[in-house]
């Protein structure tokens, strides 16, 4: 998993992205620092237990890399097991990191000028509210086996790889047996709800289409007319 922080704007995060991945930015993947540099890099780690056994451990891909990770694992058990960006991220604050960002926030409000951010509050910078606060062990959840209740045979190694939809990430895992599965690491963004009613919209957009038809047609029918008698 990377995840890549810097206080510079970015206009166009999908080239942003691209020069991450493609190493054709010197800036993204610098791997020295200077002592004289004005910036320094920004490292927030987390550690986590997990509450099932693994026996191989994967994360998604998707096609652009705009959807974030999730991590796909192999039980002992020989179950497939997936665990949620938000829950694994580096980002999650302790409590004592929610504290500071409050206080952090009120002494702004309440500092005239220039607010002077210490290296630590840098870390904090980087910690989100967003995701749910840090906890060391990530707690088993039923729902989150994508292999359900399948009995599967001594699967030995998993893969993930991108499809079209950048909401969509496929897995493979194999070994005795294979087992293959199309997931959502943050829901279906990109794709209409098994609910939508197209026929609807096809038939609002063909009657569209017919009372501009309709319109066109009795203007230029008022314009003949109009044209005919004045002449």
């Amino acid at each position: 998993m990377t995840e890549f922080y810097q206080s510079r704007e970015e206009s166009d995060t999908l080239s942003l992205l691209k020069d991450f991945y493609l190493g054709k930015a010197d800036r993204l993947t610098q791997t020295k620092f200077s002592s004289f540099d004005l910036e320094m890099p920004v490292v927030a780690q987390q550690s986590y237990l997990l509450t099932v056994d693994v026996k191989r451990i994967g994360l998604t891909r998707t096609m652009q890399h705009v959807a974030n990770k999730m991590l796909v694992l192999i039980t002992t058990n020989d179950q497939v097991y997936t665990i949620e960006h938000a829950l694994f991220t580096a980002r999650r604050q302790t409590k004592a990191e929610a504290d500071a960002a409050a206080e952090k926030a009120a002494a702004i409000v309440s500092t005239f000028g220039k607010y002077n951010v210490t290296p630590e509050e840098h870390v904090v910078d980087v910690k989100s509210a967003l995701f749910p606060q840090y906890d060391g062990v990530i707690a088993q959840r039923n729902t989150r086996f994508i292999s359900y209740d399948l009995q599967l045979v001594d699967l030995k190694n998993i893969v993930a790889f991108p499809t079209r939809l950048e909401s969509t990430s496929a897995v493979l895992a194999f070994g005795h047996d294979i087992f293959y599965a199309r997931i959502n690491p943050e829901s279906n963004f990109d794709r209409l709800h098994e609910g939508f009613k197209a026929p609807l919209l096809f038939g609002t957009i063909a009657g569209l289409i017919l009372a501009l038809y309709a319109a066109t047609v009795y203007v230029k029918s008022s314009e003949a007319k109009e044209q005919f008698l004045l002449k």
